[in-house]
């Protein structure tokens, strides 16, 4: 089964005006993405994927990951992640997020994070966070990272077999007179 490796999303939509600095997320960009509030819910979507996955491939599985902490509050605040296919529902998980900055991950390679996703429509993923339902104002930092990828998604799949093809990854490939001979 192949894989893509984390990929950074070239987007960031928000959706209700309340984060600040944005553009820290998505490729080529790092730095804090923050929002603050308490009993709202701030919502943020990132898009912009383009993958590379074959023709016919088989999708198996969506991984993502995120860094992330919070200042202020009373301990533990709430965030809330779901990867979602052109606005559509998804299975969304809830992150209890420290004061200090931790890497969090959903999904696996066989884990379709209950979407039902092709090959022709897989660029089409989106990460959303959202905070919401805080007892007391904190400040919620989500960390656009290049080196170890944030927030970032990865996608497993199992490409369509080639028929009629003949692939060499070394050597060299020589036929004369209808005889084959690899060396």
């Amino acid at each position: 089964m192949a894989d893509t490796g984390f990929v950074r999303f070239t987007t960031a939509t928000d959706t209700d005006g309340e984060w600040a600095n944005e553009s820290s997320l998505t490729s080529g960009n790092t730095g804090n993405c923050t929002t603050s509030t308490n009993s709202s819910t701030h919502e943020l979507v990132l898009s912009g994927l383009s993958l590379g996955i074959p023709a016919g491939s088989t999708i198996n599985g969506i991984e993502y990951q995120f860094r992330a902490d919070h200042d202020g509050g009373i301990g533990f605040e709430k965030y809330k992640a779901l990867v979602r296919l052109n606005g559509g529902d998804s299975n969304s998980k809830q992150f209890l997020l420290a004061n200090s900055p931790s890497l969090f991950s959903d999904g696996g390679s066989t884990d379709l994070l209950g979407l039902t996703i092709t090959d022709s429509d897989v660029d089409d993923l989106e990460l959303v966070f959202s905070v919401t339902l805080n007892p007391v104002s904190s400040t919620f930092n989500l960390a656009g990272n290049t080196s170890d990828p944030s927030p970032a998604i990865k996608v497993f799949y199992t490409e369509p077999e080639a028929v009629g093809r003949i692939s060499i990854s070394e050597g060299r490939l020589s036929i004369t007179s209808g005889r084959l001979s690899l060396s």
